[in-house]
This record gives C-alpha cells, sequence and structure tokens, in this order.
C-alpha cells in the first residue's frame, strides 16, 4: 500500500479477550489476545512505508504491547505518557455492554447520545479526562516529529472528536476489529489541544 502522509496517526490497541466479550475495560490492565497479536503484526506490516519517528502511548498493556510491536517492525523509539491513561470507567469496568443496556437502559440511551453527561459510577466525565490529558495531548502537538499516538477506547475517540471538532461520541469498549481503522490527524503549527478542541494560539501583542 501507498505510504501514509501523516504529521500524527491515532491508532487503536490490538484486541484484548474483554474487546472480544465486549467488556467495558476502562483502565483494567489486560494483555493483548492471540486475535490482537496477529492484528498488531499485520498493522505494522502495513505501516512499514510510513515515515513515523516516534511512538506515543498510553501506559495500559494493550497500548503498550501494540506500540513495542509497531515499533520494532518501524525501528523508531517508543515513549509512554502516564498522561495519557484510558477514561475511569469506575464500577462499569468488566461488565458487558450488553448487560449495562439491559440494567440501565436510561443511562445507556444518554450515554450514546451525550456521553459526556455521564460519570460511571465511582468513575470519571468524559469533560474531566479532557482536562486530565491536555497536557500530553499537546505535547504530541508540538513535537517536529511525525508521530503515531496508540490509545484505547473510550479515550481514542475522545481525543478524535475533540481533535477534529465532531460531535462526542464514543464506544464503551473497543471493537475487536478495531485495530487496523487509522486515524489521520493533521498537524497545524498554530494548534494546541484546549478545551476539547482545535484551537489557535492566541496573536502576539503588538
Amino acid at each position: 500500500m501507498p505510504a501514509i502522509m501523516a504529521s500524527i496517526l491515532l491508532i487503536h490497541p490490538g484486541s484484548t479477550e474483554y474487546d472480544e466479550q465486549r467488556r467495558i475495560q476502562g483502565r483494567l490492565d489486560l494483555p493483548l489476545s492471540d486475535k490482537g497479536e496477529h492484528q498488531v503484526d499485520d498493522l505494522a506490516e502495513m505501516l512499514a512505508d510510513t515515515p513515523l519517528e516516534v511512538v506515543y502511548c498510553g501506559p495500559c498493556e494493550s497500548a503498550r504491547s501494540t506500540a513495542d510491536r509497531i515499533a520494532e517492525r518501524l525501528d523508531i523509539p517508543v515513549v509512554e505518557l502516564s498522561g495519557l491513561c484510558n477514561i475511569d470507567q469506575g464500577l462499569w469496568q468488566g461488565m458487558k455492554v450488553e448487560d449495562l443496556q439491559r440494567k440501565n437502559p436510561h443511562v445507556y440511551k444518554q450515554y450514546q447520545e451525550t456521553p459526556e453527561s455521564i460519570c460511571p459510577p465511582d468513575g470519571e466525565l468524559a469533560a474531566d479526562a479532557l482536562k486530565r490529558i491536555q497536557k500530553s495531548v499537546n505535547k504530541i502537538l508540538k513535537g517536529k516529529s511525525p508521530s503515531a499516538v496508540i490509545v484505547p477506547e473510550p479515550l481514542a475517540s475522545l481525543i478524535a472528536c475533540s481533535l477534529k471538532s465532531k460531535r462526542l461520541e464514543f464506544a464503551l469498549c473497543n471493537k475487536a476489529d478495531k485495530c487496523n481503522e487509522l486515524v489521520e490527524v493533521l498537524r497545524d503549527d498554530e494548534a494546541i489541544f484546549r478545551d476539547g478542541q482545535f484551537a489557535r494560539r492566541p496573536a502576539p501583542s503588538k
């Protein structure tokens, strides 16, 4: 395939057993499944001609393993950023999505329509997550090297929707076949990540 010419690629980790069971992972630290390892190896080959110079990842095992495999194939470094830890899904973590939908249909419907308005029990609001990751995302945006960013759902969609100024929508768990869906984010030298949107730096005062 032709080389992907992007400043930043947003990549989902390979799947875990929780993804394949459609369970909410949140911050639970799970390894890649056999399927996930094959996904990442295929993705690494697909990216072989992509001019990436660094891979950033969140601290969870699936993101780190995905980053390590891609970086090894491309012979580039991995930078783990603790600020890119996934959204805390609280007491929902470990639940099957269908069980949440069955037990709390109203909450599930509201989460689908306006995810920023729902905080899982003992969990984290999407708006709070945006503030928390601001420093890490800005560090990546300010970098001069073409890079990949590997984070799981729902954090991946949260970042993508915010950078592209799209309506916030995301899944409670990774789709088991989503690893090869690449989200391209073109870098703008004047862009910064602030309050969940691509904002412009203030013009210098005269």
